[in-house]
């Protein structure tokens, strides 16, 4: 009797082993520069100053693989992601910031070398068809001082890279 029932648990605990669903993995980088829209007249010192809209990665026959927004900030604080292949598309929130630093030097000198600085945050979304994803996204940055017709006034975050992985 012990026997069959070790056997019984055995083939239980193999069946629900499979019986759990996998969560795929698709992570996107870039390093190409992105600049996000202007933040203040002066220098960004914050994830809360972020906003970021209509950053794109393509596929290996350069046609939009995925694209991305997100704000920084609350209660501000959103994403919002269309994938091609599986189609994903939805509108979701920034989650928890987990890494923020600033670059250094603050302010872009001409000449002088800057480290860039360092952003992540998870990030969760239901998509149109009601299932749940999840992700992370990471990078460095830089501020970058917006000049136009009437002088330097704005500054905005520069994404110098930054990728994107999206569990299902």
């Amino acid at each position: 009797m012990r026997k069959a029932l070790a056997t019984l648990a055995l083939a239980l605990a193999l069946t629900l082993s499979f019986a759990v669903p996998s969560h795929a993995q698709t992570t996107y980088s870039s390093n190409t520069a992105f600049y996000c829209d202007m933040a203040s007249g002066y220098p960004v010192t914050s994830f809360e100053q972020f906003s970021c809209r209509g950053i794109t990665y393509k596929n290996t026959d350069v046609t939009t693989a995925l694209e991305f927004f997100f704000q920084g900030g609350i209660p501000r604080n959103w994403v919002e992601l269309y994938q091609t292949t599986p189609l994903v598309y939805g509108q979701g929130a920034v989650l928890e910031v987990t890494a923020f630093t600033l670059p250094n030097p603050l302010q872009p000198e001409p000449g002088v070398i800057t480290t860039p600085g360092r952003f992540a945050f998870n990030w969760t979304m239901t998509d149109e068809a009601g299932g749940v994803h999840t992700g992370t996204v990471s990078g460095t940055w830089e501020n970058f001082h917006v000049c136009g017709g009437r002088g330097c006034r704005w500054w905005a975050p520069e994404l110098i890279s930054n990728s994107i992985t999206i569990t299902k």
